[in-house]
């Protein structure tokens, strides 16, 4: 009968030995090296101010900006305004443009501000897919999923040029932070003005009516996604790229009508914006007013970090260890094995 040799028994009791530590082990270095949300190290200006260095940033606090849901009306003949709700099942393209007001700490306080022509401007963009998981007709509520494969961008530019209003200069400058949109994030709207009424002008924010004539249902709603990152700029991100941001309209909202922010004209990849058709033009009302419905809203959003943490050295220490005095026992279980056969 073949005998394994002491070498091999070794080596099998090695391979045994080893699996065990690491299933006793693997608890502790899972948790050590499990993704977790963190400050990250974050120069606001990449160094194009002199004076300002990195410092410990938890939130990107983007101000009031403006997002458009490209093909949620489907065109429908039938339909006294030419277009229908989405029903279940069914997608869309969310377009999304905003200014970050300021960079915030742990603690939620403030540790930069773009506030003027010096600082420049810190620009957040993205586009994405989202599917309907229901939809009432009758009340205007909705929850849909992001589906992946969207983009999300972050740009800094040493001049202040992006403009609500305009909807232009979103997109400019250098390239801080790019990353893929994951699936399965979820999203609400819930109407608060009965669909097809009208809860007056679409903008009624602080710089006036631009859009006479246009008007609005009322609602509010939320959306949250994570990212996978793919481009992160060192010289912003010191100390190392997240392993992805946490992209959060929940904690703030998504809003109809505009109440802070100027609803854009026009969007970054050059989408027409009010009164488009088939982007949000949502047909007329008694008086044949155009009515937006819930296919163009001011959004304000937040962005987190989520970094990848190293494995403790102590736990790498006591596991590595632990192999070590496993190899040692089988050796000498070996050797004995040995001297007995002779």
């Amino acid at each position: 009968m073949l005998r394994a040799s002491p070498m091999r028994k070794c080596t099998r009791g090695l391979l045994i030995a080893s699996l065990v530590l690491l299933t006793v082990a693997g608890p502790g270095l899972a948790t050590s090296a499990r993704a977790q949300t963190s400050v990250v190290q974050f120069n606001p200006t990449g160094g194009a101010l002199t004076n300002v260095g990195p410092l410990p940033v938890a939130v990107i606090d983007e101000l009031p900006g403006n997002a458009i849901a490209v093909g949620f009306a489907k065109p429908d003949a039938t339909s006294p305004t030419g277009f229908r709700n989405p029903t279940v099942g069914e997608t869309f393209t969310i377009v999304y443009q905003a200014n970050v007001g300021s960079l915030l700490g742990s603690t939620g306080t403030p540790v930069f501000t773009y506030a003027n022509a010096s600082t420049g401007q810190l620009t957040a963009v993205a586009s994405f897919t989202e599917v309907i998981n229901s939809i009432n007709a009758a009340t205007g509520n909705a929850s849909f999923s992001t589906t992946g494969a969207g983009t999300v961008q972050l740009f800094f530019n040493t001049t202040r040029v992006a403009d609500n209003l305009a909807g232009t200069g979103f997109n400019v400058g250098t390239v801080v932070y790019q990353g893929t949109t994951l699936a399965g994030g979820p999203g609400t709207f819930t109407a608060t003005s009965a669909p097809g009424t009208n809860a007056g002008p679409l903008d009624q924010s602080p710089n006036g009516n631009n859009y006479p004539g246009v008007l609005s249902i009322a609602g509010s709603g939320g959306s949250q996604f994570n990212t996978s990152t793919s481009i992160a700029n060192p010289a912003f991100f010191t100390d190392g790229p997240p392993v992805s941001m946490v992209f959060s309209f929940t904690n703030t909202s998504n809003n109809l009508p505009f109440l802070q922010a100027d609803p854009s004209a026009i969007f970054f990849n050059g989408q027409t914006g009010v009164g488009s058709v088939g982007l949000n033009n949502g047909g007329t009302d008694a008086a044949g007013n155009p009515l937006v419905a819930n296919r163009m809203f001011q959004a304000d959003a937040n962005t987190s970090f989520t970094v990848a943490a190293v494995p403790e050295p102590g736990t790498i220490s006591a596991a590595l260890t632990g192999i070590g005095f496993a190899f040692l026992a089988s050796l000498r279980a070996a050797r004995r094995r040995k001297t007995s056969a002779v």
